[in-house]
């Protein structure tokens, strides 16, 4: 079967228009995610938003009980190296799980596609090689 879908990995440093880039990309015909989309997406499952608050603490969690409050749940992870780290193991592998469903989906649709995913902490997360390439957005 040939691969039909070239899935590309959009990364690069806070502020440098990831995003925008993003856009030029979905603007081109490219169907499009950010992972930190996602993320807030998978913070919103209530086996997740558990996991997060046992880790975190209960005053994470949203008054309405649909997820994670980000601000305060940012606040403990990048004030704690060990925090920080442990959040990632929960939300990686979730994240990783979402984007491969993704482009598994799509080469199974007729015609070819262009799948790019916005991922800041690409190679810091070790993902490069799941992707046929990466484009890393650079601003001075």
């Amino acid at each position: 079967m040939r691969k039909n879908t070239i899935s590309v990995a959009l990364t690069g440093g806070i502020g440098c228009g990831k995003s925008f880039v993003l856009q030029v990309f979905a603007g081109c015909g490219a169907i499009v995610v950010s992972a930190d989309e996602l993320a807030r997406n998978i913070r919103r499952r209530p086996e997740v938003a558990d996991r997060m608050s046992d880790i975190l603490g209960r005053d994470v969690l949203l008054t309405d009980g649909s997820g994670i409050d980000a601000a305060r749940a940012a606040d403990k992870i990048f004030n704690d190296p060990e925090i920080k780290r442990t959040i990632e193991e929960l939300m990686h592998p979730l994240i990783r799980k979402e984007i491969k469903e993704l482009v598994e989906s799509l080469s199974k649709e007729a015609g070819k596609h262009v799948f790019v995913a916005e991922v800041p902490l690409l190679f810091e997360s070790s993902w490069e090689d799941e992707f046929d390439c990466s484009v890393a957005v650079w601003s001075n």
